[in-house]
């Protein structure tokens, strides 16, 4: 594991490690600082909506630390079960390890529920751009079915991102089969006219 070659992921996953916790630090100390007027929205019919969503803010904010622990004892249990005698093994323990960090990194998204934002964003970036690659051939054209399978997950939708993931599927491929009888059918009708 201490191959050259896995040096920059581990150096850009610290970064973004530390990044996120510094970004969190500051959200903790914004929502602690504006903690009295949270609690002062509670008494208040119309304002307590607002006064609850402040104070869920803040409790997932703190409460993210615990998140990122669980993430790191299951990625050093995973790291730690998988012995490191053959070049496969090494490999996996590297995945294992680089998907412990990733988890880590995102915990906080997770908890204030910006995954959400960020799967119905890919969920519609796979919409909007599915027309370019359903002309190419291969693995490429399922990047957006992929984007709507990883939003979907995102979104928290679980078993049902698969099954909004293959209407997509279907939805991409009948467009684009229809795109193409319906040239056929063009050049049919082009031909009867010139005879």
């Amino acid at each position: 594991m201490t191959s050259p070659f896995y040096l920059p992921y581990y150096f850009v996953g610290v970064i973004a490690f530390l990044a996120v916790c510094a970004l969190r630090y500051v959200l903790v100390l914004i929502l602690g600082a504006i903690f009295p007027f949270t609690i002062f929205l509670f008494f208040f019919d119309w304002t307590r909506s607002v006064g609850a969503k402040l104070m869920r803010y803040t409790l997932m904010a703190i409460f993210v630390p615990v998140l990122q622990a669980i993430f790191l004892i299951i990625s050093l249990n995973g790291v730690a079960s998988i012995g490191t005698t053959d070049p496969w093994s090494n490999m996996a323990a590297v995945g294992v390890a680089l998907a412990g960090i990733a988890l880590i990194i995102i915990s906080p998204l997770i908890m204030l529920g910006i995954m959400k934002w960020i799967g119905g964003l890919l969920v519609g970036l796979s919409f909007a751009f599915s027309s370019i690659f359903a002309h190419t051939g291969g693995l490429l054209k399922h990047i957006p079915t992929t984007g709507v399978l990883l939003g979907g997950l995102m979104m928290g939708e679980g078993h049902g991102a698969v099954s909004l993931a293959a209407t997509f599927m279907f939805l991409h491929e009948l467009e684009h089969r229809s795109e193409a009888v319906a040239k056929k059918r063009l050049e049919q009708l082009s031909e009867r006219e010139t005879r």
